[in-house]
């Protein structure tokens, strides 16, 4: 019988304006015409010993800020406590040096955390607009125990925060009777900037719990929205460039099981070996090539236990570094076009059987990608992913022959006849493209996403899986008024291709519901 095709369509418009609150606090609050200037050094001597101690050479010469302003509680006031903090370079990194008086020393609130947990303790944070766009920034940051935070501003908003942005960057603290000091080194290769900057963007944050005092450097009131394009500016930095040279990560593991219980105990039931490895390479200065065939991915963080008791798929945060790097450049305004879980996610087919050994997930063959952001304000976003076909291994056995529930079969009875294997996963492709282009000095955007899927047509998976999806639109973000308006918007649409067997079960899927009786806008029709 040949195979039918059906279509499944829908488009989406969605715009707003947005008025962002401006501020004026004591005659502190600056405008973004009134930025305050810091300076970096280069450390020519090669002095700079990561140790939290600022006694090198080049921090006597550096050039210290020390004008903090209360964020909270009292907005606009000068800080209660001294804050010294300044920027010195090499080669390879930007180094932060701060010196933080505190009254009491021994009541400094400092707690060890894991990453990005480091909440109830006296801190101090780092933002950065490497690219000056007024629109993007990173932050990062160390408390007074040595535990470390970062995170990604994806727009210029103070609480839109990416905590999947973890770059390799280090961190010491010292405490002594004055308070305490903190050394930062972010390696270059870290950033994404061109070297053509005149300056970048950045603002300071200290916060002690003890006071519940929150200081900036640069004071952004607490009724402006807004975060990247009210940074200050760090100058000194011009002609800096980023070396990115070419990163070649091989890897080779392997596992054997064997049951803990029955006949088999023991007995090796299963191994394998595999092999891969993780290619990063700079194409010129602004673009950044990363490639993975079977990737590893065996010391990345185990998702939370979750008990799902509802008819809604469970959508988990992406911690594979191949997919979270230069993710947000895949990404913007309105629908999430692209889901990544989805590339290497457990196969979608089932198998009975007396007993059953099915693959946990699905092998991604090989993936690449492309991604930076151009001098002209062009940013960039490219991959392209494919996965095997998956197959599990079923054994049916006479009456009274079959292992006990959870138990193996034994070496002899494999390869023997009542094995079969079941595909549970065709071969597929997966490709997203995004560009987005910025437009006059207060950093309006416009951008072009599209995705793609496609599924090889596989006998017993074509009732169950499309083979064919395609999404994508348009969105825009117009500032104007030095960045006090915003005009968003977005335009999408999504089509799927297969049997009227899969179509029916996307659209009776609990992402629509088209069965539902209220339905106005869509009916079911596969």
């Amino acid at each position: 019988m040949p195979m039918t095709q059906r279509h499944l369509a829908l488009a989406s418009v969605v715009a707003m304006v947005l008025a962002l609150p401006g501020g004026d606090v004591q005659g502190q609050g600056r405008g973004i015409e009134d930025r305050q200037q810091m300076r970096a050094i280069r450390d020519t001597g090669g002095t700079l010993r990561l140790d939290g101690r600022l006694d090198d050479a080049v921090w006597a010469e550096a050039e210290f800020v020390t004008s903090f302003w209360q964020r909270e509680p009292d907005e606009g006031e000068p800080a209660t406590r001294r804050t010294e903090v300044a920027f010195v370079f090499d080669d390879e990194a930007l180094w932060i040096g701060g010196r933080m008086y505190t009254d009491d020393p021994a009541s400094l609130q400092a707690y060890r955390t894991r990453r990005d947990r480091n909440t109830g303790s006296e801190r101090l944070l780092v933002s950065l607009d490497p690219y000056l766009n007024r629109r993007t920034a990173v932050s990062f940051g160390v408390n007074a125990a040595g535990s470390r935070t970062d995170w990604f501003h994806p727009e210029d908003n103070v609480s839109n925060r990416d905590y999947t942005w973890d770059p390799v960057w280090s961190a010491r603290v010292q405490r002594d009777s004055l308070g305490w000091t903190a050394e930062m080194r972010m390696p270059f290769s870290q950033l994404r900037f061109t070297g053509d900057e005149p300056a970048w963007g950045v603002n300071i944050n200290r916060y002690m719990p003890d006071i519940q005092e929150n200081l900036l450097w640069e004071l952004v009131v607490r009724s402006e929205p807004g975060w990247s394009s009210r940074l200050g500016d760090l100058t000194g930095l011009q002609g800096m460039r980023g070396r990115r040279g070419p990163e070649f990560l091989p890897y080779i593991a392997g596992d054997l099981r064997t049951p803990t219980r029955g006949p088999s105990s023991g007995v090796v039931t299963h191994s394998e070996a595999r092999v891969g490895a993780d290619l990063k390479l700079g194409l010129g200065s602004s673009l950044t090539l990363d490639a993975a065939v079977n990737p590893d991915f065996g010391q990345v963080e185990a998702d939370p236990a979750v008990v799902n008791l509802t008819a809604f798929e469970e959508v988990f945060e992406e911690r594979r570094p191949f997919f979270t790097e230069g993710r947000q450049l895949m990404e913007g305004l309105g629908p999430r076009y692209f889901y990544s879980r989805r590339i290497g996610a457990p196969p979608h087919g089932r198998a009975r059987a007396d007993s059953v050994e099915m693959p946990d997930q699905t092998t991604i063959l090989g993936a690449a990608k492309v991604t930076g952001r151009m001098p002209g304000g062009t940013a960039v976003g490219a991959m392209f992913a494919v996965t095997g076909r998956e197959e599990a291994r079923t054994f049916d056995f006479p009456e009274g022959e079959a292992p006990l529930p959870g138990e193996t079969p034994t070496p002899g009875q494999a390869m023997v006849p009542g094995e079969t294997l079941v595909p549970v996963e065709p071969l597929s492709a997966f490709g997203v493209a995004r560009l987005e282009q910025e437009l006059g000095e207060s950093g309006s955007t416009v951008g072009l996403a599209g995705t793609a899927l496609s599924r090889e047509a596989q006998p017993g998976l074509s009732e169950l899986l499309v083979w064919r999806a395609v999404a994508g639109g348009g969105d825009w973000n117009l500032r104007f008024g030095g960045g006090e308006y915003e005009f968003t918007g977005h335009a999408g649409f999504s089509s799927i291709s297969g049997s009227p067997e899969a179509i029916l079960r996307v659209q009776r899927s609990s992402a629509r519901f088209f069965q539902r009786p209220d339905a106005k806008t869509a009916r079911l029709d596969p």
